[in-house]
């Protein structure tokens, strides 16, 4: 009898234990399928936001070209080579004259006579106007209207502005001859750089380079333009007024 009931526990027991194994089943399969389902994908990794773009830096403007200093007027002094020149002012060249453009200080009254001293006619002038120097008789200046009048005066020399007329000759030439010498020492070194002339050059291409034509008491003087007032007044020797003498005469500068 307890053999049997024995065996009734342990069958019902049997059952009891399948149909829980029946009834967690299905659990583990639907755990099962919920683990295996497949992971969301990875979201997008945002993208950086574009750098904002720079502006170009603006160049720099061109400084202006700084303007040309204007040249200070150069008015010639009585310098000791001048004086010496003009032995004290006692013994002017006569390349000097006749000079344009001299102003007298004080009226004069120009004066014409025949070959016999008779006067002829006579012209008033009064203080302020240019004329021209003829010729110097010790301190005296003698004056006339215009070049190849024969009408005269006589004026002492400090009543004009001859002394400043002659000084700008002198201080102008002092630049011609300057510059010729400076051209000479280039066409020299040109010379002796370049290859020796063939046999048949002539004497004449050897020799381009010409002295002054005038002599040394004259090359002081001679062949400069006359005075006048280009900005700086009327006896100044600067750059500028050179330039515009010479645009305006065609004279040398």
């Amino acid at each position: 009898m307890r053999i049997l009931n024995s065996f009734a526990l342990f069958a019902l027991f049997v059952f009891a234990s399948c149909d829980i194994l029946q009834q967690e089943e299905p659990i583990v399969e639907k755990n099962s399928t919920t683990d295996t389902k497949p992971a969301p994908p990875p979201l997008p990794e945002p993208k950086p936001e574009p750098e904002p773009e720079r502006e170009p830096k603006p160049e720099p403007e061109p400084e202006p070209e700084p303007e040309p200093e204007a040249s200070k007027p150069q008015i010639p002094s009585f310098s000791k080579e001048l004086l010496a020149a003009v032995k004290n002012w006692n013994n002017v060249s006569k390349a000097v004259f006749p000079l344009k453009s001299v102003k007298v200080m004080q009226d004069l009254t120009f004066k014409a006579y025949s070959s016999s001293g008779q006067l002829m006619g006579s012209a008033p002038v009064s203080a302020g106007k240019e004329v021209v120097a003829v010729a110097l008789r010790g301190r005296n200046l003698t004056v006339s209207p215009s070049i190849g009048s024969r009408m005269t005066a006589s004026i002492h020399i400090d009543q004009t502005d001859f002394k400043q007329g002659v000084a700008y000759l002198f201080e102008l030439r002092k630049v011609e001859r300057a510059r010729y010498e400076k051209d000479l020492k280039a066409k020299t070194l040109a010379r002796q750089n370049s290859p020796p002339p063939s046999k048949t050059a002539s004497s004449r291409e050897k020799l381009k380079v010409s002295k002054p034509k005038t002599s040394a008491d004259n090359s002081l003087f001679m062949d400069l333009p006359i005075p006048g007032d280009y900005g700086h007044g009327k006896f100044c020797i600067c750059g500028d007024c050179r330039k515009k003498r010479l645009a305006q005469t065609g004279s040398l500068k």
